[in-house]
This record gives structure tokens, sequence and C-alpha cells, in this order.
């Protein structure tokens, strides 16, 4: 080999060299520019998790802050729902105790007019109704023995001196009561001083000055009213619908009950009176 061929070697070997370190210093800073991205994507991601950190603490202290102004608005809402049912009930407390005054007013009013006990004709009647003129009256106590003895007939009467019914059906109108109250006990009474009643006792309607009192007033009125003196009771004016011959009746007691128009029973009597013949007890 000529020294211009081992130059051209040379040359050739020098040259495969050189690609080489060539390669290897291309590898190396592709390596060398691949850890500088690695790099700043790491330093960023260090910034972004300290921001991230930074604002998590913001945010966290802003939502505590907001529970804790919730919180504070729920007392206070509740403090005011509080009073407000406080006042409520103080509203309902005061409303009660007016109502309740009021009602003491009119039970007082019911006792001294409604109830009350009046005089007329020498007979002693509660006022179980009153309108602008005059007094419904019924009689305090049953008549006594010597009252109906002097005014009814021995056979209406037994040994007590209770009254019977009637002799035919329980019908007011046609009733024994009906015809010696309305003539008998009527005579010993003012009769300036009475009104007339319209009466619709049995579906017919019967104008009295005296009558007696109807199951429909009885139980309105109070136990104490309805109870009178001695083992028996007395007559109501109405029939016993589901009887031809039965009749409504009130016990001593004050209980109603009924009877047979046939039986004796006592008799307190209602009129219905002007209220300037009325005499206070």
């Amino acid at each position: 080999m000529n020294n211009t061929a081992k130059q051209l070697m040379e040359l050739l070997g020098s040259k495969h060299e050189i690609t080489i370190m060539s390669d290897i210093v291309n590898g190396l800073n592709f390596e060398y520019e691949q850890l500088q991205q690695e790099n700043k994507e790491l330093t960023r991601l260090v910034a972004n998790k300290v921001v991230a950190d930074y604002d998590y603490d913001s945010i966290l202290k802003k939502q505590l802050n907001e529970e804790r102004l919730k919180y504070i608005s729920l007392e206070e809402s509740k403090n005011r729902r509080n009073l407000k049912m406080e006042e409520k009930i103080k509203e309902r407390i005061k409303k009660a105790e007016e109502e309740l005054k009021e009602a003491r007013k009119e039970l007082k009013k019911y006792k001294e007019s409604e109830h009350s006990i009046v005089s007329f004709g020498g007979y002693e009647w509660y006022v179980i109704a009153e309108d602008n003129d005059t007094k419904t009256l019924f009689m305090k106590d049953k008549l006594s023995e010597n009252d109906i003895k002097g005014i009814f007939n021995k056979e209406y009467l037994d040994d007590y001196k209770d009254v019977r019914f009637s002799f035919h059906d329980n019908k007011w109108r046609d009733s024994i009561i009906r015809a010696v109250l309305n003539t008998e006990f009527l005579a010993q009474l003012d009769r300036s001083g009475l009104k007339p009643m319209t009466i619709d006792a049995d579906g017919i309607e019967t104008v009295d000055y005296v009558r007696l009192i109807s199951l429909e007033e009885v139980q309105e009125l109070p136990a104490e009213i309805r109870k009178c003196n001695g083992n028996w009771g007395y007559w109501t004016l109405t029939p016993y619908s589901s009887n031809t011959y039965g009749v409504y009746s009130v016990h001593s007691s004050g209980d109603v009950g009924s009877n047979h128009a046939y039986n004796e029973y006592g008799v307190r009597p209602v009129i219905r009176v002007l209220k300037s013949a009325i005499e206070s007890v």
C-alpha cells in the first residue's frame, strides 16, 4: 500500500470516529434537553403545588368563615323564631285571658238574668228565656201538695198528690194538666202581667198562658235547675215519639226519662211575664 492509500485509510478511520463522537454528543444533548424539560416541568409542578396549597388554605379559611356566619345567622334566625313564638304564645295567652274574662262576664250575666230567681203570683220562678219586653219563667219547684189539691180533681191524683197527664194519649193539647193550668191555676195569677205562648208540642199549635216545659228547654238547663224536691219528678209537654202514651218527664235528680200518660207525676208550670210585672227575689 502506497502512502496515498495509507493517508486515505487514516482519514476514513478518523471520519468514522468523528461520526461516532458526533452521535454521542447529539445523544448527550438530547438527554440534556430532556432533563432540562423535566426540570422545568418539575419546577412548574412544584410552583403550582405551592400555589395550590396556598389557595386551599385561603379557601378553607373562607369556608370556615362562611360556616361561622351561617351558624351565627342560624342562631339569630332561631332567636328570632323563638321571639316570634314567644310573642305568639303571649298573644294567645292574652287572647285566652280576654276570652275567659268575657266568658265570666257572660256567665255572670247568664246567672243574674236568665237563671235568676224572681217572684210572680206568690211563687218563685227561674228565668229561662228573655226578650225585650218579657221573661219566660219556670217554677222553682213542683206545685206543692196543697196547690195540687186546690186545683185538680181527686180522680186525677195519686196518694202523693201527683197528677195524671191524660186519660187519652200523650198529646199536650188534650191533656188534663193543660186544661187545669189554663183555668184553675191561671185564675190565681195576675193575668194582666202575662203574655200568651204559642206551643207546637205534637204537630198542632196551641196558645197557652200556662204550660209545661218542653224536652228541648229541659236539656238546655243546668242540672241544679232541673232538679226538684220529693221522690218523684215532673212532666214535660213533649210526647215520647215511639209510644202513643209515652210522655217525656224529668226525675227529681234532674235526669230525663219518660212515663205513661195514665201515670201520675209532678207539675212545674211555665209562664211568660212582662218584665214590668216581675218582682226580684
